[in-house]
């Protein structure tokens, strides 16, 4: 019982030593250098005018290393609309997240899903201020299946077929 009081206290310093290097890097101080490692971390990156959040990170786990980059592993992106509802999500196993530059990046596998549309790839770059993400390598887009092809002839439409009648 005193080993488990002993491990949910490690835990709990822990994360706060975490959230207060996150907090000083963001407010342009230093982070505190060799803080412990933290689990189960949501970190708002983002908000909406008002007030809610608009973009997220939450990871299974993460550091703040001595540059102030965030390592972190089990990692879901949310971007969330001015409502709170979740509108995207990108997850992969392990990001750095640049929070002075509003960066993230990883080489490891990541899905995207927004809606009925689904991206996957190998390794990614994001950008916050652009809200831009590129799949480094083997991208796979699956479209919704209710997904409308446009009549011949409208703009954006595939070219008519040669010799075929109207």
């Amino acid at each position: 019982m005193r080993k488990a009081r002993r491990e949910s206290r490690g835990r709990r310093a822990a994360a706060l030593a975490l959230a207060g290097s996150l907090i000083a890097s963001s407010r342009g101080q230093g982070p505190a250098v060799g803080a412990a490692p933290a689990e189960n971390v949501r970190l708002p990156i983002e908000y909406h005018e008002n007030g809610r959040v608009k973009t997220q990170v939450v990871a299974g786990r993460a550091a703040v290393g001595e540059n102030g980059i965030v390592e972190a592993t089990r990692v879901r992106i949310e971007l969330m609309q001015p409502t709170g509802e979740l509108e995207a999500v990108a997850t992969t196993d392990r990001c750095r997240y640049d929070r002075q530059n509003g960066t993230a990046s990883s080489d490891a596998p990541v899905r995207l899903e927004r809606g009925d549309l689904v991206v996957s790839g190998t390794g990614f770059d994001w950008n916050a201020a652009e809200q831009t993400v590129r799949i480094r390598a083997d991208a796979k887009a699956v479209l919704p299946g209710n997904l409308r092809l446009l009549p011949a002839g409208r703009p954006g439409a595939p070219a008519k077929e040669s010799g075929r009648k109207e």
